[in-house]
């Protein structure tokens, strides 16, 4: 029976798991492996010490160890190795050796320097095979840091579809100008269990299939950040993403309806939908407890949207929380979830480039429910949109255009229109200084602030800045 009820309820506490993420391998040292291809003694024949260093980052991947550290250094020219190991439909530098939780494995450019792989776009010999930078296949407890890759045809870094990867960590990354047909990804967590992408740049992700995109003239669509079939209880962190088309994008969720990705304290920009999750065909489970906060969101078609209508499991418990959006059209999109929960967002402008105008959108759940828990303490500038829709696409389609017809539904009580807005220091904060700091619930601040937004150190140096017209000083 379709159905949506969107009665506010009281629901218990949230447990969240965490995933721990220890600094390792941060220096070089004696015992240590390394490839350095410049290297007048570099040989694949080598024991890859640093004055024996292999040649190839294969030979690397190849002979580390629980516990050991892998280090790539620096070339003149970006690293390119054919490969493609027996069974895979997929080519590109591939690991395959496993750590274990108490010693990982790392394999990383060297402390200081970010080596490149460059698969110039380029199909395996073996085969003919779309090529990944990384492919991860039959790994867990890895960590991959410090590394440039682009132009790669099967995602930058990939975990094999096949295979049950765990624990396999992505971060520091500079990953761009991948152009795959279909399905491509800065990063691809096909069934990866706790993992982790964090402090990385995503960008300029293309899908050849496709001949033009809404973001710039390069000549074909766009696909995604960190893009995944399967995947479960990961976490998306202090990234920036931008010039995809989804953020960041699961494309079916779980088979064992284990949690669906935790994305956080990222900066998305010039994307169509900063979080999407979808079903992969009729009767596939919906996916479990998505979230989504404390993330900027800028330039972007929505924040959140979940489709999952024809799914043969009922999604349950999104948390969209604590995000700023700038000039950003819709807040959440979503058909079959209950237990949603929407608030401290600041919303900032409106994105005039998409027409839809919808901040938050309820639709028609298929056989299942739509449910809301808690929507409140969201807050508007003057000029965002104000259009709430329920049970879209049902006879009992219920649509408001401002706060006090979300009031007269039992919602955003606590929410305001009209004085929000980015400071003139170019950071994203909120204005009036402090009128935002305990405006949320419980007393707790509104938009995304507390702690450090997109990357931290690395390749996270490329930062960008507010749009002005936003600003307070344009008023």
């Amino acid at each position: 029976m379709k159905m949506s009820t969107y009665r506010f309820f009281i629901i218990g506490a949230f447990l969240f798991a965490s995933i721990r993420v220890e600094a390792s391998c941060v220096s070089a040292e004696d015992g240590d492996l390394f490839t350095d291809k410049d290297h007048p003694s570099a040989s694949d024949s080598n024991v890859g010490s640093r004055e024996r260093p292999f040649a190839t980052i294969q030979k690397l991947v190849d002979s580390v160890q629980p516990g050991d550290c892998g280090f790539i250094r620096s070339s003149a020219e970006p690293y390119f190795e054919d490969v493609r190991k027996s069974g895979s439909n997929r080519g590109g530098i591939t690991l395959d050796v496993s750590g274990t939780s108490g010693q990982r494995i790392t394999i990383s450019g060297f402390p200081g320097e970010r080596p490149v792989i460059d698969v110039n776009r380029q199909l395996s010999s073996d085969g003919g095979k779309p090529m990944a930078g990384l492919l991860v296949r039959r790994a867990s407890f890895v960590t991959i840091r410090n590394i440039e890759i682009r132009g790669a045809r099967a995602s930058g870094v990939l975990m094999y579809s096949s295979e049950d990867n765990e624990e396999i960590f992505v971060e520091d990354m500079h990953i761009h100008h991948v152009y795959g047909a279909d399905n491509v990804g800065a990063v691809r967590l096909d069934r990866c269990n706790k993992c982790v992408v964090r402090n990385s740049v995503m960008h300029d992700i293309y899908d050849t299939r496709r001949t033009e995109n809404d973001i710039n003239d390069v000549p074909y669509g766009m696909h995604s950040g960190v893009h995944g079939y399967f995947p479960s209880e990961s976490i998306i962190e202090n990234n920036l993403i931008f010039n995809v088309d989804k953020g960041v994008y699961q494309k079916q969720s779980n088979e064992e309806e284990l949690a669906s990705h935790s994305v956080r304290f990222n900066i998305f920009r010039d994307v169509g939908s900063a979080y999407r999750l979808d079903v992969m065909g009729v009767g596939r489970p919906a996916g479990q407890s998505p979230a989504f906060h404390h993330n900027i969101i800028e330039d972007a078609g929505s924040a959140v949207t979940i489709r999952w209508k024809n799914a043969g499991t009922q999604g349950t418990d999104l948390l969209v929380y604590n995000n700023t959006l700038v000039d950003t059209d819709s807040l959440v999109a979503a058909s079959n979830i209950r237990g949603v929960q929407v608030y401290n967002n600041a919303i900032v402008g409106s994105n005039s480039a998409n027409s839809s105008g919808r901040v938050f959108s309820l639709e028609d759940p298929g056989e299942w429910v739509n449910q809301i828990a808690y929507m409140d303490y969201n807050h508007f500038s003057g000029d965002a949109n104000q259009r709430w829709i329920f049970d879209r696409y049902l006879p009992s389609e219920n649509e408001v255009t401002s706060i006090a017809g979300l009031r007269n539904l039992g919602f955003g009580q606590n929410s305001s229109s009209g004085e929000i807005r980015l400071s003139n220091s170019g950071d994203y904060s909120l204005e009036p200084a402090g009128a935002w700091d305990t405006a949320g619930r419980n007393g707790s601040p509104v938009g995304a602030v507390g702690q450090p937004v997109g990357p931290t150190s690395g390749a996270g140096l490329i930062r960008p800045a507010p749009p002005e017209q936003f600003r307070l000083s344009a008023l």
